[in-house]
């Protein structure tokens, strides 16, 4: 996406991100480029390509569990709260002497991220590994998060009260994940699932 429009959602995006602390102005000797690629609904997503900053970088090996493992851990699970993150990678931040590395040129100007930003070849894997720290003494008992979402399980809703309490006790769960959760109660057949929201 080129012209005016681009250049008008590219500096509405960036007051965005200045107005959540996720950047701040840069003046080092990286710089990656970014496009504003239009999306289904009409929107645009602000991409930073690190293609070249990630051929660079040494790879994490962290474990990012398979779909199939998460399904199998439900065991006869019959009650699910589903979670959303929001803005998942900015909840982490990025290193002072690595932020010059991120940085980015657009027509607003230059600037690098101080929070982790979408793009980088370890982003998944940092993400998932403050999770599983965050979460050690639940993740796979009652509760498993893959990327930007999650889920609480449990057998009974008597249960599942306790299983809510001991996984959104941590402050720092509830600041990253939205207050819109989805409650879904599931048939014993997993293709029917019946779905009411509710407000926390």
């Amino acid at each position: 996406m080129a012209g005016p429009l681009a250049r008008e959602r590219d500096k509405a995006e960036v007051e965005r991100m200045r107005s959540m602390c996720v950047m701040e102005s840069s003046t080092g000797e990286w710089a990656s480029p970014v496009d504003m690629v239009p999306k289904r609904d009409g929107s645009v997503r602000f991409c930073i390509y690190y293609r070249k900053l990630s051929l660079m970088t040494v790879k994490d090996a962290y474990p990012i569990p398979k779909m199939d493992e998460y399904i199998d851990s439900l065991g006869d699970a019959r009650v699910f709260f589903t979670l959303d993150c929001n803005e998942v990678y900015w909840q982490i931040p990025v290193a002072e002497e690595d932020k010059h590395l991120t940085a980015f040129t657009c027509h607003s100007g230059a600037w690098q991220c101080v929070r982790l930003p979408f793009g980088l070849c370890n982003t998944f894997a940092a993400f998932e590994r403050a999770m599983d720290m965050i979460l050690a003494g639940v993740k796979w008992q009652t509760c498993f998060l893959y990327l930007d979402d999650g889920i609480v399980f449990s057998s009974s809703p008597e249960e599942h009260l306790q299983h809510l309490d001991e996984v959104l006790t941590p402050g720092v769960v509830t600041d990253i994940y939205q207050r819109n959760i989805s409650r879904h109660y599931i048939h014993s057949n997993p293709e029917y699932w019946s779905r009411r929201h509710i407000r926390i």
